[in-house]
């Protein structure tokens, strides 16, 4: 529940009446993936399209009201739910099929309120008439950071509200119009606070459903009206988005219902999220494969918060988030969401996506992720003898061309039992060899095995084994050799290989005994 009794609707909660035929789309803030013209400022580039106008709907010759026995208002679609009885909250149900007039304006009584235009019924068709824009005369002119209200002539119950806004200057265009609200209000109310308009210059498209009191009421008794707001001084060029799409932002669906989401890159497929507190399907992945969530249609979010979580390891870790508390639609605009630096093992994925300040989606997936290649290292001394070194229990890491990445996860690197041993002279040099791989970064380090600490390395002074580390992965100037120490006969390496464009890190045991 919201302050002054509204709530936002969770799913599917309202669409429209059944008979609503007009094709429009409530454009969800995916619609910061924006384009202006005929100001100079040019957004091509960004990866948007610009579909055809938003259509709007058909009105009575002579109020210009939309009952629910004539084509709905474009913007939502599906079906109201049965009308409230509760006489709602301080306000008067109204008689079906006569809706009274709205007013935009800050409260009740404020003589800056104003009275929308009705829509025009223009077009021929398939063609659906066009946005009316209010005079900017008569425009609702306020501070930047005002919040707005919608006010019911005579006190009148509203119980669901869609409003949505495009640009109101000439030349400045959006492709689609921007979500604004989508409230289910309970009980039902004679005012609706909207909340704040970015600064502009603005019409603002409000549908409004009210209350009967009875039952019956099949679809409502629906108001549409336009408002022109202007809340700056001087023209705002549409922004760039700080965070831009993956692919092109696509209208959203209408009515105020969030889209689905897919875990994508998988070997099986698209898997779609799992809602609520039920336990999803294990999904089978590899550690470079190039997994990321997608919203199904690709309309763009504006918010989000994408996790992954293994209980049983501690591993907890936030993969991508934009809070966006203000709702601002020009902020951030995303469609799809890579899934980096996953660990091995069963791993819980939660995405909540925000598509405007009342519509947003949460779904969970549970994958099984299994690590990828890794070098076989090996030993070799100067006579070409060789021994294999045993791969720590865990600690080993990916990283992909692709952009993927993961690792084993490891609170400590565990020395393996049953380690090769290696007796040379001292001062005998050591190459370290990756068979198929490239060495691109090497160290090690020596010890004793200390019996106290669950099979830990204890390390011993003046035993660094040396290495070569460099960053961008220049390769090592020469072979990767090191001296074994008489004093630690325990060797810890650790080492990173690439082949064909993974970059694999393991860390590697033997024993090496160097003595006359």
């Amino acid at each position: 529940m919201k302050p002054d009794g509204v709530e936002a609707p969770v799913g599917p909660v309202l669409g429209t009446p059944r008979r609503a035929r007009d094709r429009a789309r409530i454009a969800l803030v995916g619609a910061a993936a924006v384009v202006v013209v005929g100001v100079g400022i040019g957004l091509a580039g960004h990866g948007f399209t610009s579909p055809a106008p938003s259509p709007s709907p058909r009105t009575s010759a002579t109020s210009g009201a939309v009952a629910s026995a004539s084509a709905g208002p474009s913007g939502t679609s599906g079906t109201l739910p049965p009308p409230t009885q509760n006489t709602g909250l301080g306000c008067t149900p109204v008689r079906l099929g006569v809706p009274p007039e709205i007013l935009l304006g800050l409260e009740p009584g404020d003589p800056r309120s104003i009275r929308g235009t009705p829509a025009t019924a223009t077009g021929t068709g398939t063609d659906a008439p066009a946005w009316p824009t209010p005079g900017a005369a008569g425009a609702l002119r306020l501070s930047a950071g005002t919040t707005i209200s919608v006010l019911a002539d005579q006190d009148a119950c509203m119980r669901y509200v869609v409003a949505e806004y495009l640009p109101g200057a000439p030349g400045v265009t959006l492709p689609y119009p921007v979500a604004f609200r989508t409230v289910n209000i309970s009980p039902p109310r004679s005012i609706l606070p909207l909340g704040q308009l970015p600064s502009g210059d603005w019409v603002v498209r409000v549908v409004a459903y009210f209350s009967t009191g009875s039952s019956g009421d099949d679809g409502g008794t629906v108001l549409e009206r336009y408002f022109r707001v202007i809340n700056s001084a001087a023209p705002v060029p549409i922004p760039s988005p700080l965070a831009t799409p993956a692919v092109a932002c696509a209208p959203p669906p209408p009515g105020g219902v969030p889209p689905s989401l897919v875990l994508a890159g998988a070997r099986g497929g698209p898997v779609e999220g799992t809602p609520g507190a039920a336990t999803p399907p294990l999904v089978a992945v590899r550690i470079g494969e190039p997994l990321e969530i997608r919203v199904v249609g690709d309309a763009c979010a504006i918010g989000w918060t994408l996790t992954g979580s293994q209980p049983e390891t501690g591993f907890d870790t936030q993969f991508d988030q934009e809070q966006n508390t203000a709702n601002n639609p020009f902020l951030y605009a995303q469609n799809r969401w890579a899934l980096h630096d996953l660990p091995t093992g069963r791993v819980t994925v939660g995405a909540t996506i925000r598509f405007s300040a009342d519509v947003s989606i949460t779904r969970r997936w549970l994958i099984d992720v299994a690590g990828a290649d890794v070098p076989s290292i090996r030993i070799a001394t100067p006579t070409g003898t060789t021994v294999p070194a045993i791969q720590s229990l865990c600690g080993a890491t990916w990283a992909f061309d692709v952009g993927a990445s993961g690792f084993e996860f490891c609170g400590a690197s565990e020395v393996p039992d049953g380690l090769p041993v290696l007796s040379v002279p001292p001062e005998t040099p050591l190459r370290i060899e990756a068979p198929g791989w490239t060495i691109r970064t090497w160290g090690g380090s020596c010890g004793r095995l200390d019996p106290a600490a669950n099979g830990q390395m204890l390390s011993v002074n003046g035993c660094d084994l040396g290495g070569w580390f460099a960053s961008g992965l220049v390769p090592i100037p020469g072979p990767a050799v090191f001296l074994p120490r008489t004093t630690g006969p325990l060797v810890r390496l650790f080492v990173q290989a690439e082949r064909n464009g993974t970059t694999a890190t393991v860390v590697v045991f033997l024993t090496v005994l160097a003595s006359p």
